[in-house]
Order: C-alpha cells, then sequence, then structure tokens
C-alpha cells in the first residue's frame, strides 16, 4: 500500500498517475481536502478501483486554512 501525503496537488496528481500506470493493482491512498477544522461531517472515504480517496474533496491548504489536526464542528 502507498499512502500519498502531498500538499500541492500536482504533485498528488504525478504521484497517484505514476502508481496506477506503473504498478497496477498496488493500492493508494490519498487525502483531499482533510485542511483546517470544522465541519468533520463531510469527511468520507471514497474507493476508485485501487485509489482510496479520503476527505471532503473539496478544501486546499491556503493561507486561511492551514493543515490542522483538528477537524471539528
Amino acid at each position: 500500500m502507498i499512502v500519498e501525503a502531498f500538499d500541492l496537488a500536482e504533485m498528488k496528481e504525478m504521484i497517484i498517475e505514476t502508481v496506477l500506470t506503473e504498478l497496477p493493482g498496488k493500492p493508494i491512498v490519498t487525502g483531499v481536502g482533510l485542511a483546517g477544522w470544522g465541519d468533520n461531517n463531510s469527511l468520507r472515504t471514497r474507493r476508485l478501483d485501487n485509489l482510496y480517496i479520503c476527505g471532503d474533496e473539496q478544501k486546499e491548504v491556503s493561507e486561511d486554512l492551514p493543515p490542522l489536526a483538528p477537524r471539528w464542528v
């Protein structure tokens, strides 16, 4: 299993595409929209073949939304 933990979308895309094409069958887990705080009910896990996407798939790390551990309302 490979766990992707990059902050930049371009880096996420690069490693996901590489793993899916060069290591078919190898599970990869990625986080999209885990930054910040609040609205923890929006977090979910979605599976697309061997790709597991965890998060709300919307929020991105920014000056106003830094990468923080708490995600509570």
